[in-house]
């Protein structure tokens, strides 16, 4: 029960922190997400764009609390009515197929990297960054403090594309680690989108996305760290 009480805590707090995140993005006119060169993430933003101005500052939450359905369940809130039509919106806007033709018509241009010039080029980036101790390829682990950790990876697909994931893990005072929260967090999942990455129209993009996911890596691992989950309190013993 401890351990349930523990991790319904993370849940919250990571809950509300994806919440502001996505309050951030909304007032920077979707900036991160405009820079990933991805269908989904387009297809989402175009939607957003058919979307009133009221509607637009709110799909990402919406977004996110539907990911977070168990959670809701737990801490007594609900999906309102109006949540769901603007989210019946929303995917309405998502389905158009004049939309989906034009997006699939534009990643014909999206030209294939070789895979070792991707690996190279995300390594420096985050070599740059983040100096961090890489193993078993694109992989690296961020030490919290004695009681968390943040596992990174990079994972390159075929040449055209990547995307990076974290996962946090809580260690007790055998070092046992313990996953805690989603396998996958990225930008889009944080935001309540699918985990999703990056594709390449010239050599630039290469370079500019690779710096994008070694910002966002530091980011994300900087703020976990100054948030630290549990404002700096005790690890209850799970």
């Amino acid at each position: 029960m401890k351990h349930e009480l523990f991790f319904y805590e993370f849940k919250t707090k990571y809950y509300q922190w994806r919440l502001k995140e996505a309050q951030k993005e909304y007032e920077s006119g979707f900036e991160r997400l405009s820079k990933m060169n991805s269908y989904f993430v387009r297809l989402t933003l175009e939607a957003i764009q058919a979307l009133s101005p009221e509607e637009q500052s709110r799909i990402l939450p919406i977004l996110i609390r539907i990911s977070e359905i168990q959670l809701l369940e737990f801490i007594g809130d609900n999906i309102t009515d109006e949540e769901k039509a603007i989210l019946k919106r929303f995917n309405i806007a998502k389905k158009n197929q004049d939309l989906r033709k034009k997006l699939h018509e534009q990643e014909k241009i999206f030209k294939k990297h070789p895979k070792n010039k991707l690996k190279k080029t995300i390594k420096n980036a985050l070599n740059e960054i983040l100096q961090p101790a890489f193993y078993s390829d694109i992989w690296f682990d961020t030490q919290i403090n004695h009681n968390w950790k943040i596992t990174t990876f990079v994972h390159i697909q075929d040449g055209y594309s990547y995307y990076y994931s974290h996962s946090i893990f809580l260690l007790d005072e055998q070092k046992i680690e313990t996953r805690i929260g989603s396998f996958t967090i990225n930008l889009p999942a944080w935001l309540g989108l699918y985990p999703t990455g990056w594709l390449f129209m010239s050599d630039e993009d290469v370079y500019q996305s690779a710096n994008a996911i070694a910002a966002l890596c530091k980011y994300f691992i900087e703020a976990f760290t100054e948030w630290n989950c549990i404002v700096n309190r005790s690890i209850p013993n799970v």
